[in-house]
């Protein structure tokens, strides 16, 4: 699905910098995306997050991600996320697929993007689901990510360990 032909002035905005900008720019410029993207380079850490917080979602479409740190300011910054369910993309694990955000196959994504841009009901709700979340859930409401969940297991490990120095 072409977002482009349903919302004609879409603006996506990419932040830093890597390996794949050149190629990311060249290909906006290929596919007639060039006023539709911008590429901002690498910002300072308040003006990303006064980015998010003046948009309507957040993609990830990275098909490799490690932690992704990013979705979680993100949805701490109220933003509904978009990202790919693909094997090596641990991002996929932080977002709770329908209530904060949507997992999608790569096939599905345009359309995924598509009902939240357009459907400003479904988008506020699932912004209001992560907006200065604490915690990320499992798929079942169980906190993953939560302070309480992480700490005490560390503690318990790294207690003994300090006795030693």
């Amino acid at each position: 699905m072409g977002v482009k032909k349903e919302i004609p002035d879409v603006r996506a905005i990419v932040v830093g910098d890597g390996p794949e900008r050149e190629r990311l720019m060249m290909m906006a410029k290929a596919l007639n995306l060039k006023k539709n993207v911008v590429f901002t380079g690498f910002l300072p850490y308040e003006r990303v997050i006064a980015l998010m917080k003046a948009s309507k979602v957040f993609v990830l479409p990275s098909r490799r991600e490690g932690f992704g740190m990013v979705v979680l300011e993100a949805m701490a910054s109220g933003l509904p996320v978009v990202t790919l369910n693909t094997p090596m993309n641990a991002a996929r694990f932080l977002v709770e697929n329908g209530r904060g955000g949507v997992v999608v196959e790569e096939n599905k994504f345009g359309r995924a993007l598509m009902s939240l841009l357009v459907g400003e009901a479904l988008r506020r709700k699932m912004g209001k689901r992560t907006k200065g979340s604490r915690s990320v859930a499992d798929g079942r409401g169980q906190p993953t990510y939560g302070w309480r969940r992480l700490s005490v297991p560390t503690l318990r490990y790294t207690k003994p360990c300090s006795s030693a120095f």
